[in-house]
């Protein structure tokens, strides 16, 4: 069996390493899509709340309506603190599994591309021994009948 026939099972097996690899880094960036949307959704109600607010300024109670919405405004703040670090964290996540996904495919490419090396050496030495084959018979004398 030819070399070349041979590593095409490492070549398989690399593959299936980088197509795992490559799940798990599409994995992590729909995480990443998620909790930054999620972040995104956050903002976009902070800034609703400050326009109603914005717009209910008078009133008997304006003291307490303040207040109300100032705690809530501090626990949405904490709230959008808490989301920002859901998001550096995916992108961590995404950056680590994208990583690992380049190095399998450089792996992978870089084995296919040895591979190839050995057919072309192969078809080479295959061609030099039929050349070989062909002198010898050439060299040989022709019996006359």
């Amino acid at each position: 069996m030819k070399r070349s026939s041979r590593l095409q099972i490492v070549l398989q097996l690399a593959a299936r390493k980088e197509e795992a690899a490559l799940q798990k880094l599409q994995r992590a960036q729909q995480e990443l899509d998620a909790q930054t949307q999620r972040l995104q959704d956050l903002k976009g109600y902070q800034q609703t709340y400050l326009d109603n607010l914005r717009g209910s300024t008078s009133g008997a109670n304006l003291a307490q309506l303040l207040t109300a919405y100032q705690k809530f405004l501090g626990q949405l703040a904490g709230a959008l603190e808490q989301q920002t670090l859901m998001v550096e964290n995916a992108r961590r996540q995404m950056l680590h599994y994208q990583g690992i996904w380049l190095d399998l495919h450089n792996r992978h490419k870089g084995m296919g591309d040895f591979i190839d090396r050995c057919r072309v050496e192969e078809n080479v030495a295959e061609e030099k021994k039929l050349q070989q084959q062909l002198d010898e018979a050439a060299q040989r004398p022709r019996r006359r009948t």
